[in-house]
């Protein structure tokens, strides 16, 4: 029988693959709309994908620092999927060039935050590690700045776009 820490392992494996696969395929067709940043968003995908493999696969230092990592991508995704749904639906005319920059300064804060995590513990305390059915995983205590990012980011997207 399969250990389903091996096989929680290798669907995320096979999850990196198709989402690289489609990475591909999106750049072989880079002149239709969106497809420049849904490539970016497939490409931030696989990366969560294998920094979560690499990670299931560490204990200890190894562990957070792959969990850290893993980070980049995560905080990353969501705008380059907001932009690639706009772009596609034709709604690119709505956001100004030098507006997109601010889609990623939430991001950017999470990522400080997640990286500086051990000075402040505003983002997850008292990690413990366990093991769960093979794969290293951590029980973290989420911070008051966790859930920060979401509601914030929903208050802005939501107050400088038109309603349909």
């Amino acid at each position: 029988m399969l250990d389903p820490g091996l096989f929680h392992v290798l669907l995320l494996a096979l999850a990196a693959l198709a989402t690289a696969g489609l990475a591909g395929v999106a750049w072989r067709h880079r002149d239709r709309p969106g497809a420049l940043s849904f490539t970016a968003a497939m490409v931030g995908v696989t990366v969560w994908n294998l920094t979560d493999v690499l990670a299931m696969t560490q204990t200890g230092a190894g562990h957070l620092f792959w969990e850290r990592v893993q980070w980049l991508a995560i905080a990353a995704v969501p705008p380059l999927l907001f932009l690639f749904m706009a772009e596609f639906t034709g709604y690119r005319s709505y956001i100004p060039r030098r507006a997109v920059p601010f889609l990623f300064v939430v991001p950017a804060v999470s990522l400080v935050l997640v990286w500086t995590n051990p000075a402040h513990g505003l983002m997850w305390t008292n990690p413990a590690p366990i093991a769960t059915g093979g794969v290293g995983t951590r029980y973290q205590a989420v911070g008051p700045s966790f859930r920060v990012p979401g509601p914030c980011a929903h208050r802005l997207f939501a107050a400088g776009f038109p309603r349909l």
